[in-house]
C-alpha cells in the first residue's frame, strides 16, 4: 500500500507470487542452505517488485477480491495444485537426485556390464564401498546423506520405457515367432557409459532377452522362465511361447542358426544371433507340441479367448488332446492304427471305417469330437495263434459330431451316442471297433 506520506492510502498493489517469483525464492533458499546449513530464515528478507498492472482498481475489499479472482479463477483447486507442484519441481528441470558412490564389483566381471545389469534389474544389488547422496537443484548440490561402507544399493522398481517386440527366426527353415514385451533400458547409469556398452532388456512373462543397442548380428542372451506346473496361463499366451520354443528346439536339434531382431515402439533396435541361456531343455519341445494341440482344440470350440490352463492339466489330458488335434489339424500326418483280427476274418485291401470319439476337460468345459477314419485294411505279416496283425494308414478323417458341456455324466452318455451315429452313417462299410 502506498500512502505517499498522507493519512489515507493513495494506491494499492497485489503482487501475484507466480512461477517466476517462486523460482527466485527457491533459488535463494538453496543458496542460503549451501552457504549456511543452520541459517535462520526468519532473519532473511527478499524484495518484491510491482508494476502498474498490479494496481487494485479500487481501494476497498471489492478491489482486492477482484484482483485475487483474476489469478485463481476458474478453478481454485487446480490453482492450488499447480502452485504446490511448482514449489516442489522448480529448479529440478535439468537435475534431481545425485549419487557419488564407489561400489565393489566381483572379480573377473566387466565393471561396465555389471553396472548395466544392475540398472536393468538383472543384478539385484550392489555393495557400497563409499558414497554420498546429494539433492541437485538449480545446478547446485546439497548433501543429503553419506553412505556407510557395506551399505547395499537396490533399485526398488524399474519402469519400462515402452512396448517392444522380439522376432525369432530359424534362417535355415524361414520359420518365425513373435512375442510382445516390455522394454527396459539403463536409466540411472546408462548415460555414463559409451553406446557400445549399453544393452536393452526385453521382458516377457516367460523369458528375458538382453540386446546390445549398438550394431547388428551381435550375440543376444535369451533366458526362459517357464510357468510352474500349477501356474494358470491363458492358452493364447502359452501358444505364443510354444511357437517360439518349437522354432528354437528345432534349430538346436539340427544345428540351425537362430536370429533375433527387436523393436521398440515399432522402431527396430537391433538384431543378433541368440545365445540360449539357462532354462531350455529338450522336454520343452514336447511341452510346446502339447500346447499347440490344446490351442487347436480350444480355437475350434471358440474357447481360446477365455481359456486358461496349467501344465499339470495339459499333461493329464495329453491323449484326448492328441486325438482331437489330429482330427482338426489340416496339416496333420496320416493316422496309423494297428490291430489284430482272426485270420478267417481278414479283409486285406477292403475299405473300412474306424469310429473314434475323444473327450476331455478344457478348463471348465468338457469338449468332445466323434469322427470316422476311412481307409484300407492291410496285413503287416505279423501273426500269433490264429490272428493276423492289420493296420490302417489314412488321411481321410471325417468329423461327424461334437460336444460342449460341463456335466460329466451327460458327457459320458453323449460319447456313446456320438459313436453310434458314426456306426450308423458308415454301416455299409466294414466297421472296425477299437478301444482307445
Amino acid at each position: 500500500m502506498d500512502f505517499e506520506g498522507q493519512n489515507d492510502c493513495q494506491r494499492a498493489y497485489l503482487v501475484h507470487i507466480g512461477s517466476k517469483t517462486i523460482g527466485k525464492v527457491q533459488k535463494k533458499l538453496r543458496d542460503l542452505y549451501i552457504n549456511d546449513p543452520d541459517c535462520k530464515l526468519n532473519k532473511r528478507t527478499m524484495q518484491l517488485k510491482w508494476a502498474d498492472d498490479d494496481t487494485l482498481k479500487s481501494l476497498d475489499g471489492e478491489g482486492l477480491q477482484a484482483a485475487i479472482i483474476t489469478h485463481v479463477e476458474p478453478d481454485m483447486d487446480a490453482y492450488v495444485k499447480d502452485k504446490q507442484e511448482l514449489v516442489n519441481k522448480v529448479g529440478y528441470e535439468n537435475s534431481g537426485g545425485l549419487m557419488k558412490v564407489t561400489v565393489n564389483i566381483p572379480q573377473d566381471v566387466d565393471p561396465d556390464r555389471h553396472i548395466v545389469d544392475f540398472d536393468l534389474g538383472i543384478v539385484s544389488q550392489l555393495e557400497v564401498n563409499s558414497g554420498s547422496i546429494y539433492d541437485n537443484r538449480f545446478g547446485t548440490n546439497l548433501l543429503q546423506a553419506d553412505l556407510e561402507k557395506g551399505s547395499i544399493l537396490e533399485i526398488v522398481s524399474i519402469e519400462p520405457i515402452g512396448n517392444g517386440e522380439i522376432v525369432v527366426t530359424n534362417e535355415d527353415l524361414g520359420e518365425t515367432a513373435r512375442l510382445d514385451c516390455k522394454v527396459f533400458v539403463p536409466s540411472a547409469f546408462g548415460h555414463l557409459l559409451p553406446k557400445e556398452k549399453i544393452r536393452a532388456r526385453f521382458s516377457h512373462r516367460f523369458l528375458e532377452c538382453i540386446v546390445p543397442f549398438a550394431g547388428t548380428r551381435q550375440e543376444v542372451t535369451f533366458t526362459f522362465k517357464f510357468p510352474e506346473p500349477e501356474e494358470t496361463v491363458s492358452i493364447n499366451d502359452l501358444h505364443d511361447l510354444s511357437e517360439l520354443v518349437l522354432i528354437i528346439g528345432e534349430a538346436i536339434e539340427n544345428s540351425h542358426k537362430i536370429v533375433l531382431s527387436t523393436k521398440l515402439n515399432d522402431e527396430k533396435v537391433g538384431s543378433g544371433v541368440i545365445n540360449i541361456g539357462p532354462g531350455f531343455s529338450p522336454t520343452m519341445k514336447e511341452w510346446a507340441k502339447l500346447v499347440q494341440r490344446a490351442w487347436i482344440v480350444a480355437r475350434h470350440f471358440e474357447l481360446d479367448k477365455q481359456l486358461a490352463l496349467n501344465t499339470r492339466e495339459l499333461s493329464q489330458h495329453e491323449g484326448p488332446l492328441l486325438t482331437m488335434a489330429g482330427f482338426l489339424d489340416h496339416q496333420r500326418r496320416d493316422f496309423r492304427l494297428t490291430f489284430w483280427m482272426k485270420e478267417s476274418d481278414s479283409l486285406q485291401g477292403k475299405e473300412c471305417c474306424i469310429p473314434l470319439v475323444a473327450m476331455t476337460n478344457l478348463g471348465q468345459q468338457i469338449v468332445g469330437l466323434a469322427a470316422g477314419l476311412i481307409g484300407m485294411i492291410n496285413l503287416t505279416g505279423e501273426k500269433k495263434d490264429n490272428e493276423v496283425q492289420c493296420e490302417v494308414v489314412t488321411h481321410d478323417v471325417r468329423i461327424e459330431s461334437q460336444y460342449v458341456g460341463d456335466d460329466i455324466e451327460e458327457a459320458k452318455a453323449e460319447s456313446e451316442k456320438m459313436k453310434e451315429r458314426v456306426n450308423e452313417k458308415y454301416s455299409e462299410m466294414h466297421i472296425i471297433q477299437l478301444e482307445m
